[in-house]
């Protein structure tokens, strides 16, 4: 019955017409009955071929519409067909992204785990072989002071040498601690802090006590010197962890109370890097962190712990100096046998150089201590400094990486200056004013070379500032305006 109704709706409207034609014609021929028979003869024939035309219009059509319904059942199920490849297609692909997707997140959790683990690994490196070399410089110092209270012939100086050797690469260097320069920023720092804290107005950043900090930080730096700059180092810019940036050295440039917490002081250094393949050397700022590496959590330092340590490297630079004359005496032996003459000779050649580069470079310029003036030096700061120089101790000749700090700065902004005139905010009178950026932040916008990452650097900083950036921001590939100093003289 279904098919049945199925097929009248495809051609009833053939047969319904036929069916009314043919009894209108058979109503006709009983009405007209006196018509001749030939008329009424002919008027069958046409009946009889109209019905026969329309039973074969009839069956074309029936065979015409079984080929549609195929048609139409085949191009359903094809179209069906599609559209569960297309549904399985998408769901396919769907399932890939959330594979990847699950993939990737797991790459990376596991990447971070393995990160967190090697930083912990490294953590507890880092403090195990600190508490080595304490023990192990910590017994040196005792049996230097036996053997240096003992009587004469007792120890030779030999063993002297020994002892002083276990102390070397921490913060317990006797030969650092003997230099002439670590003395001098200790000094300088010990006396700024009582004059602070006597009147009431100590100023942690006064050079004098940066540098002592930086001298105090400098046997403390964990692995973080000579080490390659990569992606572990979490306060880098991105343009110097490429594998070709080396850390040089790192000092102290600001101190400060938490704000937080007043108890505690955090610290700011700026960080020396220098290309392996090119000499070119470059700064960046960051916080001083735990151990002193790479991604470590900055570091919180107590006030109280910072003023004990400073005391206790002070007692520790008297007990030190009473033992001074004996301990040089083995390290002279040791470079010069028994002769002192040729000791003496080598230092005084080592003060006329020192003098020489002195007067070369300018009173103003520090090139011999870079704490000191070359114009403030005394003949005895020439000499002690000779005879570290001699004897191995101290750090050596060193750049004033301060200095050097604040020229890259100076020269950045000079050629920064068209950009960074476009960052403004505006005053109570309304009135569009520069905003003054930090020397961190200079550090930072020349270690980028392209100039739309430059400018939008710069734009947020503005933006973070209160302020905006003014002006379009233009293209421009390659190597940019916030190139290094010896990038722009390429």
């Amino acid at each position: 019955m279904v098919t049945r109704r199925g097929y009248l709706s495809s051609t009833g409207g053939f047969a319904d017409g036929f069916t009314s034609g043919f009894g209108l014609m058979n109503q006709a021929y009983t009405d007209k009955r006196k018509l001749d028979q030939a008329e009424e003869a002919m008027q069958y024939e046409r009946e009889r071929d109209a019905a026969q035309d329309a039973e074969s219009l009839r069956r074309y059509d029936a065979s015409e519409s079984a080929a549609e319904r195929r048609f139409k059942a085949q191009q359903k199920s094809a179209d069906r067909q599609a559209g569960l490849e297309e549904q399985q297609l998408t769901a396919q692909n769907q399932a890939n992204k959330i594979s990847s997707g699950i993939a990737a997140t797991r790459a990376e959790t596991e990447l971070l785990k393995q990160k967190g683990e090697t930083a912990n690994r490294e953590a507890l490196e880092a403090e195990q072989a600190k508490a080595e070399y304490l023990t192990r410089a910590t017994n040196a110092y005792g049996r230097i002071n036996t053997m240096l209270q003992a009587p004469a012939g007792t120890y030779n100086y030999d063993q002297v040498i020994a002892a002083i050797d276990e102390t070397q690469g921490g913060a317990l260097d006797i030969r650092a601690l003997l230099g002439a320069d670590f003395q001098a920023d200790i000094a300088g720092m010990t006396s700024e802090l009582r004059k602070g804290l006597e009147s009431g107005n100590l100023d942690l950043n006064h050079r004098a006590i940066l540098d002592g900090l930086t001298s105090l930080f400098d046997g403390r730096r964990g692995r973080l010197i000579g080490k390659t700059v990569d992606d572990t180092f979490v306060n880098a810019p991105d343009q110097f962890k490429t594998g070709d940036w080396e850390v040089l050295d790192r000092f102290v440039t600001n101190v400060k109370q938490n704000e937080s917490d007043p108890a505690m002081l955090s610290a700011m250094v700026s960080v020396r890097v220098v290309n392996k393949k090119t000499g070119e050397s470059a700064y960046y700022d960051a916080p001083l962190t735990e151990n002193r590496g790479a991604g470590a959590s900055p570091a919180g330092i107590s006030i109280e712990q910072a003023l004990d340590s400073i005391a206790g490297t002070s007692m520790l630079l008297q007990e030190i100096e009473k033992f001074r004359p004996e301990i040089e005496r083995g390290l002279i032996r040791q470079k010069f046998g028994d002769d002192n003459v040729k000791f003496e000779n080598a230092v005084d050649a080592e003060i006329q150089r020192t003098l020489k580069r002195a007067a070369e470079d300018g009173e103003d310029a520090k090139s011999i201590i870079p704490t000191k003036t070359n114009g403030s030096l005394t003949i005895d700061d020439h000499r002690n400094l000779a005879r570290s120089k001699v004897l191995g101790t101290g750090r050596g000749e060193k750049l004033d990486f301060r200095g050097d700090r604040l020229r890259v700065i100076s020269e950045a902004k000079d050629q920064l200056d068209p950009i960074l005139a476009r960052a403004l905010f505006k005053d109570a009178d309304d009135q569009e004013k520069r905003i003054v950026f930090s020397g961190s932040e200079i550090l930072r916008m020349n270690a980028i070379d392209d100039r739309r990452s430059l400018e939008e650097y710069i734009a947020t900083l503005a933006k973070n500032k209160g302020g905006y950036f003014k002006g379009p921001r233009r293209k421009n590939a390659g190597r940019g305006i916030a190139a290094t100093a010896t990038r722009r003289g390429e």
